[in-house]
């Protein structure tokens, strides 16, 4: 029984490959306008060396209309023979490829690293196209329209990769030809990101690192990366106020994610700390993570005093320490309104904290109720609430007292007077105190 011949009319998410010789009844029966012919007989022309030429179309006021068109050569002589141009006649000329293998043997993979690429570097709606390729070849019919939906194939990185070994060795020999190396690194660094976020490899990525930072407003995977300056000034602030002793005693690390616009971030202590220096680490390391973890109070709506005091409470912090921390906080709030950095801390499912324009009214007002509480006071007797018990634990335990002036005072205390502090907290007192050094101690009540 005879084969059935292929239609020659265009069919949605199939591509027709025909032979130089069926061109002009193709387009004729197609109904191409006289623009589109005339734009896909000056790239026959002027790419006479190719053995295969892709063109993608859209359709548009019941007209084809040529987008862009890939060159694909058999052997890398004609490939060297490939001039540098980015458009003909409104057409835009997509990376061109060496490719030995026949139609028929292509694979998989091989069709869709060639139609991705149409995909993600013209305007092409991802649904009609034909080829060319020399006499007496075989009419062949490709099905295109798995690819414009399932996510992308470790095997379309395989085909680029390779196509990139033939493109370094055109570049080093023809200057001209560096843009379009320079497009394809681009390209790949696109396909590895969209391949790890499809195979959740990021996510994993995030899992293994102490903090990822990531940003809203990311153009191709760039975005502007002061913002990790910006929270290296955050983590060096908060251990130099709460743990100096170990400022030098760690490193901070930068990764970018493999393929992927996020910051990674590792807290890297010394290798010979010893035991009590590293018990102290891991305590400052956890501190830092659920101070990090309280800053979404500071940016909801509410009370800025209720909102200091609980993010006080919640990540262990006097106010006079969590003032000068918040100092480098702020500055992670970015200015433009529409971006926005997404702080996580080894899981994917929510971040630990996120700071945005909206937020930072917010953040704003808290931090200066808190700054405008701990202005100095000299009065030896005051009157406020308690609310806030530091350092059970420690030897220096001191008490915060909410002034009736609304200012936040912090107390030192002798273990002596544990009971009575306790039996007063989140009462309101009146009470004499000392001055102590830098600070106040507890005298006695009034």
């Amino acid at each position: 029984m005879a084969k059935k011949k292929l239609s020659s009319t265009i069919e949605k998410g199939k591509f027709l490959i025909i032979t130089s010789l069926e061109l002009d009844s193709f387009m004729l029966e197609n109904e191409f306008s006289d623009k589109t012919k005339k734009q896909i007989e000056s790239i026959r022309k002027k790419f006479a060396g190719t053995d295969i030429i892709l063109f993608f179309l859209n359709y548009t006021n019941q007209h084809y209309e040529l987008d862009s068109f890939m060159p694909i050569y058999n052997s890398r002589e004609n490939f060297a023979k490939f001039k540098a141009v980015r458009d003909i006649d409104g057409a835009k000329c997509l990376n061109p490829v060496i490719f030995p293998k026949p139609i028929k043997g292509w694979n998989r993979g091989e069709i869709e690293s060639l139609v991705r690429k149409a995909f993600s570097s013209a305007n092409w709606a991802r649904d009609y196209g034909f080829g060319i390729q020399e006499d007496g070849m075989p009419v062949m019919q490709i099905d295109i329209a798995p690819y414009a939906k399932e996510p992308i194939s470790q095997g379309v990185l395989d085909f680029w990769t390779e196509q990139l070994e033939y493109y370094k060795e055109k570049a080093s020999k023809q200057p001209d030809f560096k843009p379009f190396l320079h497009e394809l690194v681009r390209d790949i660094e696109d396909m590895r990101r969209e391949r790890d976020a499809a195979t959740g490899f990021r996510d994993l990525q995030i899992e293994a690192h102490d903090y990822a930072l990531r940003l809203s407003d990311v153009v191709n995977g760039k975005f502007d990366a002061r913002c990790f300056d910006q929270f290296y000034e955050f983590v060096e602030g908060f251990f130099k106020n709460m743990y100096k002793s170990l400022v030098n005693a760690f490193s901070i690390n930068l990764t970018p994610a493999y393929g992927s616009a996020i910051l990674l971030v590792d807290l890297v202590p010394e290798k010979d700390l010893n035991s009590e220096t590293a018990k102290s680490w891991k305590k400052g390391k956890d501190h830092l993570i659920r101070t990090v973890q309280a800053m979404p109070i500071l940016v909801q709506k509410g009370d800025p005093q209720e909102r200091v005091n609980k993010f006080c409470q919640n990540a262990i912090l006097e106010p006079e320490k969590a003032d000068k921390v918040l100092n480098a906080a702020k500055k992670l709030f970015p200015a433009l309104k529409k971006s926005a950095i997404e702080i996580y801390s080894q899981t994917t499912e929510k971040p630990l904290a996120t700071f945005d324009h909206e937020g930072a009214d917010y953040f704003n007002k808290a931090k200066k109720d808190l700054s405008d509480s701990l202005r100095p006071v000299e009065d030896n007797i005051v009157s406020g609430y308690i609310g806030i018990l530091v350092g059970w634990e420690d030897k220096n335990m001191r008490f915060t007292i909410l002034t009736d002036e609304g200012r936040r005072l912090t107390i030192k205390y002798g273990q002596e007077q544990t009971e009575e502090v306790r039996a007063r907290f989140k009462k309101s007192v009146k009470l004499e105190r000392i001055k102590d050094g830098r600070g106040w101690s507890l005298v006695g009540w009034k």
